[in-house]
C-alpha cells in the first residue's frame, strides 16, 4: 500500500523501472489484480481509469496494483480544479483503503496535479548514464556523448519515516525488462478526456460551416445588391 513516484527525462528508464516494481510486487503477491494504462506483454491487466476504479464499489476492485505511466496525462496540473483531477486525488489519498500499491511515472512533477505531491513519500530519481563514441570521418577522429542503451544510474529517496529520511544510489540494468512491455506506446488520456476533445472539435466545425454559410450569405447579398445598383444606373 505505498506510492512511489519514477522521475527523470525521457528515456532514463523511468517505465522499465516501474515495470520491474509491478512485476516484482505481482510475483509476490500473485492475488493482486494489475490495472494498468500501457501494454504488459506477459502479464494480464486491465485498462487504468483512476476516476472509474475509484466510483466502482466493485469488491474485486481491492487489493490492486495501479500503474500509472506519465501520470499528468490523467491529472494534468493545468486543470486541478476539474471533476476527474480532484475523483482522482481522492483515489490516491485513500490507496490504504483500496490495498492499492500506485506506481507512477512522470518526467516533471510540477506538470501533474498538485495534490498529488504531498502523497508520494519514495521517489526514484532515474538518470542516464553518459559514453563516450568515438568515430573518424576521412582523417579526423570526432567524439560525442549518448546514453547507454540499458544501464541507468537510481537516486531513491524515501522519507516515510520522517525522522529517519533515507537516500541511496545504485546502478540499474534494464535489459531484463525491455520485453515485459512496449517501451514505444504512446500514454493517451484516459477515454472520456479524448471524447471532450472530439465534441468540441465537431462543435467548431459546426461553428465555422455557419460562420461560413453567413459569410457567403452577406456576399451574394452584397453582388446582389451590387448587380441591382448598376441596372438602375443604365436605366
Amino acid at each position: 500500500m505505498t506510492t512511489i513516484a519514477f522521475l527523470g527525462d525521457l528515456g532514463s528508464g523511468k517505465t522499465t523501472m516501474c515495470t520491474r516494481m509491478t512485476i516484482l510486487t505481482k510475483l509476490l503477491h500473485p492475488e493482486k489484480k494489475i490495472y494498468c494504462n500501457y501494454l504488459l506483454k506477459n502479464y494480464p491487466y486491465e485498462d487504468l481509469d483512476l476516476m472509474k476504479l475509484y466510483l466502482d464499489e466493485n469488491p474485486d476492485n481491492k487489493n490492486i496494483i495501479v500503474v500509472a505511466d506519465e501520470v499528468y496525462t490523467m491529472m494534468d496540473s493545468r486543470v486541478s480544479t476539474s471533476y476527474r483531477n480532484r475523483i482522482e486525488s481522492y483515489f490516491i489519498t485513500m490507496t490504504r483503503k483500496a490495498k492499492a500499491d500506485f506506481y507512477l511515472t512522470m518526467q516533471y512533477e510540477k506538470f501533474t496535479d498538485c495534490r498529488l505531491a504531498p502523497f508520494v513519500h519514495v521517489k526514484y530519481i532515474m538518470e542516464n548514464i553518459p559514453i563516450r563514441k568515438t568515430i573518424m570521418i576521412g582523417d579526423t577522429k570526432y567524439t560525442y556523448i549518448k546514453p547507454h542503451p540499458y544501464m541507468f544510474k537510481v537516486t531513491v529517496f524515501d522519507d516515510r519515516n520522517s525522522y529517519m529520511p533515507m537516500s541511496k544510489e545504485f546502478y540499474f540494468n534494464g535489459s531484463r525488462w525491455f520485453s515485459e512491455f512496449d517501451t514505444n506506446q504512446y500514454i493517451k488520456p484516459p477515454r472520456d478526456i479524448i471524447q471532450q476533445i472530439e465534441i468540441n472539435q465537431m462543435k467548431k466545425e459546426v461553428q465555422y460551416h455557419n460562420l461560413k454559410e453567413k459569410l457567403n450569405d452577406i456576399k451574394n447579398k452584397e453582388i446582389g445588391k451590387n448587380k441591382t445598383e448598376i441596372a438602375n444606373k443604365r436605366k
